[in-house]
């Protein structure tokens, strides 16, 4: 995202930078909310797992919407972005992260099974995140370039992809400690 924020759209990196931080604000703000919202959750699929479900439409669009900004004036861009960029992290990315971070703990109340999903989850995070920080920017900035309409079209590709994956994750899981309430 930084990539085609600074080489794509040749946004500044002060603004960028300004935009993290007062993001943040906005994030933690959200993660209260978002975990108070799931904890007063009651439905027979569980607490967190509708969460689950509701963010990968979520994440789908607002990833597209990152990387559909308008060309036009800096000031339209600026403020596309900063609006998808919030959508995407304070929003949906949130909701995603809370409910996801929570099936653990609402899948078993045994500490040894918790301990080894919570091992394999971390696992399996940490290859995404690697991948995903540095070698994916790699191969996508060569492929890529500066092509706005290719960026958009490989970012729809992760998008479709991160919706099914997650899609999968409800199906394939369950909340066995809120079924036991």
């Amino acid at each position: 995202l930084q990539t085609y924020f600074t080489d794509v759209l040749k946004l500044d990196l002060a603004f960028l930078t300004t935009l993290q931080l007062v993001s943040t604000v906005f994030i933690v703000a959200a993660n209260l909310v978002v975990g108070q919202l799931i904890e007063r959750t009651k439905t027979l699929a569980g607490k967190a797992r509708p969460w689950l479900l509701l963010s990968a439409p979520l994440l789908t669009v607002t990833g597209i919407l990152l990387f559909t900004v308008p060309s036009g004036s800096q000031t339209v861009q600026a403020i596309w972005v900063m609006v998808s960029y919030n959508l995407f992290y304070s929003f949906a990315y949130t909701i995603f992260n809370m409910s996801h971070n929570l099936m653990v703990p609402l899948s078993t109340r045994n500490s040894k099974q918790r301990g080894t999903l919570a091992s394999l989850t971390n696992i399996a995070g940490l290859g995404v995140m690697g991948a995903g920080s540095m070698i994916f920017p790699l191969l996508v900035s060569f492929a890529l370039k500066e092509n706005q309409a290719l960026w958009f079209v490989a970012m729809l590709a992760v998008a479709i992809f991160s919706a099914l994956t997650i899609y999968l994750q409800y199906l394939f899981t369950r909340e066995r400690v809120t079924e036991e309430l």
